[in-house]
């Protein structure tokens, strides 16, 4: 019974954390958003070449192995809003390390997608079809 009512004390702190204030991590949310929707997108691009490309994430490779794009989504996008919620609580709480750590995620989703690029480049583009 205490983990119950401790699990509502925390619901209704995160609520406060919320209520009435703007996002602090607007900007750097934006930024993940719109690598990941890259590295989806490359993804998929990459998936579709057939036999010489695969989800290296096994957990990504579940979901997308069960429901396809759409699992693959679902599951990046699940992932992304928890990161974000999770770095607005901590930027509230210890100003400035929300901020480092949202952007270290955004640097390392580019690598990602630039990684990606590379992939195609050097498998679809420079080989000949």
């Amino acid at each position: 019974m205490n983990s119950v009512k401790a699990l509502g004390n925390w619901l209704r702190n995160l609520n406060r954390e919320f209520h009435g204030d703007p996002l602090l991590l607007s900007r750097e949310s934006a930024a993940l958003l719109t690598v990941s929707v890259l590295d989806l997108l490359m993804t998929y691009v990459l998936l579709q070449q057939g036999f010489h490309f695969y989800e290296s994430n096994p957990l990504a490779r579940w979901f997308f192995v069960r429901w396809n794009m759409a699992g693959m989504v679902a599951f990046k996008f699940l992932l992304i809003s928890l990161a974000i919620v999770v770095c607005e609580v901590v930027e509230r709480r210890r100003p400035s390390l929300g901020r480092k750590v949202l952007g270290f995620g955004t640097v390392a989703a580019s690598a990602v997608v630039a990684y990606s690029l590379l992939l195609f480049y050097q498998h679809v583009v420079l080989v000949p079809g």
